[in-house]
């Protein structure tokens, strides 16, 4: 026996092997990064972190503001990805574990689907309540609200607490601080974690990290011109659509796991 066999590799370097071998074969669905991109992508642009990284930058600067976003996005997508990892490992054990994480990210998938459409409805009918508003008293612009509206008042909560920023390293740190407070909790770290228990660790981390780059690059470069070309009704609508899509495949991958250990019974 190959005395290396006797030695039982760590998790990690298991989730490792099974990125390598899936670029390899360009099987990119196994490694779980197109997955976790488009997932985090469209939850990110337009979210109160996407506004507010957009505020931030107008104040403090865009690197600043870049690096600071990052750091906390990176600490929160490894630990909600590893929370995936785990809970993926030790319901290995049982025998319908596959069929119940997927099950579990079905679930949760609709839940954050159903949630962005009710939102992009709410918005709609708002919209349209102040566009008749304005239409009677003659005004014109448009206004702020939704995650927009919310950035704002956290950012003036912020001011209100600790003053004005006056370094390049505070503007990092109340940017990180910020970033991090209002990412818990949030659909995309509970996301993150669904991925995670059906996808490579490692994809899910890369994928995410990479739609959190675009996404906070869209934002501190270009967040204004964006924000009144892609209306946050808008950006609702899309990310509500593609969750409800993986809640499909999820349910389907669930269906086949249990038409498959039936099979095998």
């Amino acid at each position: 026996m190959d005395p290396s066999d006797a030695v039982q590799r760590p998790p990690m370097y298991e989730a490792l092997d099974s990125l390598k071998h899936s670029v390899l074969l360009k099987d990119w669905d196994e490694s779980g990064v197109p997955a976790s991109f488009v997932v985090v992508f469209c939850t990110e642009v337009g979210d109160k972190t996407f506004f507010l990284a957009m505020l931030l930058a107008m104040r403090h600067g865009k690197l600043a503001v870049f690096f600071g976003t990052m750091g906390a996005l990176f600490i929160m997508t490894a630990s909600s990805a590893l929370v995936g990892f785990l809970v993926a490992s030790s319901a290995d054990l049982l025998e319908s574990s596959v069929g119940v994480m997927d099950v579990c990210a079905t679930i949760l998938f609709g839940i954050f689907g159903t949630q962005l459409l009710l939102e992009a409805y709410a918005l709609h009918k708002k919209e349209a309540n102040e566009a008749e508003m304005r239409s009677l008293l003659g005004g014109e612009g448009t206004p702020t609200h939704g995650e927009r509206m919310d950035a704002e008042e956290t950012l003036r909560q912020s001011d209100e607490t600790d003053g004005k920023v006056r370094t390049w390293w505070g503007a990092v740190w109340q940017t990180f601080t910020m970033m991090f407070v209002a990412e818990w909790g949030d659909r995309s770290m509970f996301a993150t974690v669904a991925l995670a228990t059906q996808h490579n660790i490692v994809g899910v981390i890369i994928g995410a990290m990479a739609a959190h780059v675009l996404a906070n690059l869209m934002a501190v470069v270009g967040g204004e011109m964006l924000s009144n070309v892609i209306s946050e009704k808008v950006m609702a609508f899309t990310g509500g659509c593609v969750f409800i899509v993986f809640a499909c495949i999820s349910l389907w991958e669930a269906i086949m796991h249990e038409d498959i250990m039936s099979l095998a019974r």
